[in-house]
């Protein structure tokens, strides 16, 4: 989720958009102790990445796998009621449970609605829709991830554990459409041939906002407390956050991003959007403003 668990999710993002690339405990290694320096300019550049990222749904790597999860859920019922080749593993395969969820074994190269994914997944995922009765409109989606695991060619893997409840809301006279992600639990890990990092996601709500009818700026508002530990460098914030956003701007129109050590509130930094596509960092250990601190950088910085 920071900065290697972001860039995975950054290249499954475009590999869903343009298919760029052809038993576990749910608290698995995660840990509620510090063991990072507040008065470090690293401790800084650590934390604020997966923040950044969880503030909205653009480069969000939980969005993105539970799209993907989504829709494999949706075609892998298609391929079963149809038999029309919409969801295929190269090898391995991907069975319909009698509960309604898919349990899926090393699916290579899943080729989904003539769209093929180069990566190898495996675990379960279980996706249940709500409509209005009367209406027939979409309200709800609850996702559960048992041991989602996807693996690239690099060696590189993640591992999924949680749920994700995403509610829809639609004001008839506005026009603005209301999506918020929900998730009390989840657990997520990265690892490659030589590290690993774990997070806990607890208490998150996402809510992103945008009027369907121009869909020129979305309005995002987060808060939530995630805690790390990225090759033995571990941390716990609670973190809120309130953006303003295009998807087609690399910066977002406003932005305030606060986040606090959730052991010691004095160790806290802020994020606040500036002029030009910039971005001004404030830092502080125990309640002291870091040396070189504020600091402007451009977005980018987090990416």
């Amino acid at each position: 989720m920071t900065n290697k668990i972001l860039a995975s999710a950054l290249c499954t993002g475009t590999l869903l958009l343009t298919a760029c690339g052809g038993g576990d405990s749910s608290n698995e290694n995660h840990t509620t102790t510090s063991n990072i320096d507040y008065s470090k300019s690293e401790t800084i550049d650590l934390i604020t990445p997966p923040i950044v990222a969880l503030s909205t749904i653009k480069y969000n790597p939980l969005y993105f796998i539970n799209k993907l999860a989504n829709d494999i859920d949706f075609y892998a019922d298609e391929e079963i009621n149809t038999g029309d080749g919409k969801a295929t593993c190269e090898s391995g395969t991907i069975k319909k449970n009698a509960n309604g969820s898919f349990t899926i074994n090393n699916c290579k190269n899943l080729k989904m609605n003539n769209i093929t994914y180069g990566i190898v997944i495996s675990g379960t995922i279980q996706s249940v829709e709500n409509f209005n009765e009367k209406t027939q409109e979409f309200i709800s989606n609850d996702l559960t991830l048992t041991n989602f695991t996807i693996k690239y060619d690099d060696n590189e893997t993640e591992k999924y554990n949680g749920k994700v409840l995403q509610t829809y809301t639609f004001n008839e006279t506005t026009k603005d459409l209301r999506v918020d992600y929900k998730i009390s639990n989840m657990s997520f890990t990265w690892s490659d041939n030589t590290n690993q990092e774990s997070y806990n996601l607890t208490d998150y709500l996402l809510t992103e906002t945008y009027n369907v009818s121009t869909y020129t700026t979305t309005k995002a508002q987060a808060i939530g407390k995630l805690q790390a530990n990225i090759d033995r460098q571990k941390f716990s914030v609670n973190f809120n956050s309130n953006r303003e956003y295009s998807l087609y701007n690399p910066s977002p129109n406003t932005a305030v991003i606060n986040i606090e050590d959730a052991n010691n509130a004095k160790n806290a930094i802020t994020i606040k959007n500036s002029t030009a596509g910039k971005v001004l960092i404030s830092a502080f250990a125990n309640g002291t403003s870091l040396s070189g601190y504020p600091k402007i950088v451009d977005w980018d910085y987090f990416e």
